[in-house]
């Protein structure tokens, strides 16, 4: 047991530091605070808190990891988050079973759960949405919404367009949807890819358009189209016409 300076008593736990879980009223344990205030709050059991204030206003919420600096430091009551990097998660009060891994990683979430960012700024102005991934510095960058929004963004810059879309699935570099609001779609990669192709080495879209043949996979109809003003179809099979619907929205017919 390690008795702190204010006789307080903490089971099978540390603190290394200036007032590190020094909680008065503290009787918890299996706790590792390390760092000027760490677990200044606490009174749970089994979080670890590295860094300057890490884990600082954290009372019940139990097996938190916190490393670096302000490291979800305004955390009250939630349990089972991870933060790595300075002001990782920072204000998280009972938002649950997130991880932020980099500086500012979910620096802006509040209660949202089970969100995942990972790099630099990943997911930093996400409040209260959740089931999120981002990962890559800046991936979903400026998103915004509650409830379950339900997005993966893979890829630096990936889905900083994104605001309240949800069930988005957003990979490679710089990879938008068609708007900052869109829904149920997927997107690979930015605006300068051109050609989808398989491991074996066979294109599925080349030069913008689907590539036909026989064999297994060929497809059935593919169009080629400018979509720039009215509608200018350059190449197609079995597509009689194509409609435009709205900003990056198109019907195939």
């Amino acid at each position: 047991n390690l008795t702190l300076d204010n006789g307080n008593a903490n089971s099978n736990s540390v603190a290394i530091g200036f007032a590190a879980l020094s909680n008065t009223a503290n009787s918890s344990s299996s706790n590792t605070a390390v760092g000027s205030t760490a677990l200044l709050s606490n009174v749970a059991n089994n979080n670890t808190a590295v860094g300057m204030e890490s884990l600082y206003s954290n009372t019940t919420g139990t097996a938190n990891l916190a490393v670096g600096a302000y490291a979800m430091c305004l955390n009250t009551s939630a349990s089972n988050n991870t933060a790595v990097g300075v002001s990782s998660l920072l204000v998280n009060t009972t938002g649950t079973a997130n991880v932020g891994v980099g500086r500012d990683s979910l620096v802006a979430n509040t209660t949202g759960a089970d969100n995942t960012g990972i790099g630099f700024q990943a997911l930093c102005t996400l409040t209260v949405g959740n089931r999120n991934t981002a990962v890559g510095k800046n991936a979903l960058l400026n998103m915004s919404g509650s409830g379950d929004r339900n997005n993966t963004a893979i890829g630096h810059s990936a889905g900083t367009n994104v605001s309240t879309g949800f069930n988005l699935t957003l990979l490679g570099y710089s990879a938008e949807p068609s708007s900052g609001t869109a829904t149920n779609k997927i997107t690979l990669g930015d605006a300068n890819v051109t050609t989808l192709r398989m491991g074996n080495g066979v294109n599925i879209v080349s030069g913008g358009a689907l590539v036909g043949g026989s064999g297994v996979g060929s497809v059935k109809a593919y169009v080629n189209f400018d979509g720039t003003g009215t509608v200018s179809v350059t190449n197609s099979a079995n597509v009689s016409s194509v409609t435009d619907n709205g900003t990056g929205e198109y019907i195939v017919n």
